[in-house]
């Protein structure tokens, strides 16, 4: 029904094309790769080096969550404000800067 429809929500004469279907199922992947790093690694790589139940990781890291939310609605809004490129490098620069000569502190 969707290829033949005069405008199609999703165009499927576009995954024919290899070069257009090759990069959307890499960065699928990435995707995915993220999240599940995000949502279950990193939980218990908190809780296994730190000796904390889950639910305390939890807590540790939802404001991590809330920020994340708060910061993509800023993003949406400032990209109809300013150009994109540039919120794209500072967001790929930005965080990589502060771990710039940061003392490594113990936590005991």
């Amino acid at each position: 029904m969707e290829y033949f429809a005069e405008h199609p929500i999703v165009n499927l004469k576009n995954i024919q094309n290899i070069c257009s279907s090759a990069p959307d199922v890499g960065s699928c992947f990435f995707a995915f790769f993220n999240l599940f790093g995000s949502i279950v690694l990193l939980p218990i790589y908190l809780a296994d080096t730190h000796g904390l139940y889950a639910t305390l990781a939890g807590m540790v890291l939802g404001p991590g969550g809330v920020g994340n939310t708060d910061s993509h609605a800023c993003s949406r809004q400032a990209c109809d404000k300013v150009n994109p490129k540039g919120l794209l490098a500072f967001g790929i620069i930005g965080p990589r800067i502060r771990h710039i000569n940061v003392p490594i502190q113990s936590a005991r």
